[in-house]
């Protein structure tokens, strides 16, 4: 007897649940039979359940995952759809299934939409990173957040994500493209390297609030190159004595364990001192940090600190 022609769902959920625990991968081609549209509703769930359950141990093949994803176009959500997403939810996908996900991305079922975003972190190429960065920038929280994590595993997507960390609108979003970014720093390319130091140094001058975001994606691995974008901008400052804006440049990327050329820890120095000319108390003079900055030159090979200062 056919077990869909079975005089009881229930018994002939059990037998498909039962072959796929006894037959384990050989009954894959039976299950995704029994899948299919023309079988009771109950066996179609028993048969991507016993599926699902073999995934555990064994990831599906890429075709068969193709099959699978043709599931989630069903209009049985209980029975099918739902146990598809979770046989899904345990396997590997590749770029040959990215257009039944942006398929999905694209509809309106909100659990299918989660699936789709996630899963797209899986596919690294241009067009997954163009649907997520759009989902980014969506008015929803939750697929927002899965979309940054996908993000964040994507190689292609850095592109693009620079372009528009650079151009950022407010504090928060630079942040949030920073931290997706992040992962990615050691692996920037040197004029994606610039691009970045450049944009950094407009918006450091002005103590704008972004510019944290795009120091922190630099400071640990390109801290160099952000090192000369702002010696040569502060060469530019110092001759109109603009000490404010030339100590907004230097500070964020002055930390205690950063490498930063002498020439820079010289120029932070004397615009802490030319800064703290305008204090009145003498006590706050004596404890400016240029000072201090200036006594570790002293100890520096090769640099002449004194005929520095003389002609400055």
């Amino acid at each position: 007897m056919c077990i869909r022609d079975s005089p009881s769902t229930e018994s002939a959920a059990a037998a498909v649940d039962l072959l796929g625990r006894v037959l384990g991968a050989d009954a894959h081609a039976k299950l995704y039979s029994l899948a299919q549209p023309k079988n009771l509703p109950e066996v179609r769930h028993a048969a991507l359940n016993a599926l699902a359950r073999d995934a555990e141990k064994s990831p599906l093949a890429a075709a068969e995952v193709t099959k699978v994803l043709t599931f989630l176009k069903d209009r049985d959500y209980t029975n099918v759809v739902s146990p598809a997403l979770q046989l899904l939810e345990r396997s590997e996908l590749s770029n040959s299934h990215s257009r039944a996900l942006l398929r999905a991305l694209e509809g309106n079922d909100p659990a299918l939409r989660r699936f789709a975003v996630t899963a797209l972190g899986q596919i690294d190429t241009p067009t997954a990173a163009k649907a997520l960065v759009s989902v980014l920038h969506g008015d929803n929280p939750d697929l927002r957040e899965r979309a940054a994590r996908s993000l964040a595993s994507q190689r292609a997507a850095t592109k693009m994500l620079l372009l528009e960390l650079c151009d950022a609108h407010d504090a928060d979003s630079a942040w949030q493209l920073a931290h997706i970014v992040a992962p990615h720093a050691p692996d920037l390319q040197p004029d994606q390297v610039r691009r970045l130091s450049n944009a950094a140094i407009e918006l450091l001058e002005p103590g704008d609030a972004r510019a944290e975001a795009l120091v922190s994606v630099l400071q640990d691995h390109h801290v160099d190159a952000l090192a000369a974008a702002s010696l040569k901008r502060v060469r530019v400052l110092k001759k109109d004595r603009e000490a404010g804006a030339i100590l907004n440049l230097i500070r964020p990327i002055t930390r205690e364990d950063a490498e930063l050329p002498t020439e820079l820890r010289y120029e932070h120095a004397l615009a802490e001192l030319m800064r703290g000319k305008k204090a009145v108390v003498r006590e706050v003079r004596l404890h400016n940090p240029g000072l201090r900055a200036l006594e570790t030159l002293l100890q520096e090979p090769g640099f002449d600190l004194l005929a520095r200062l003389r002609k400055d």
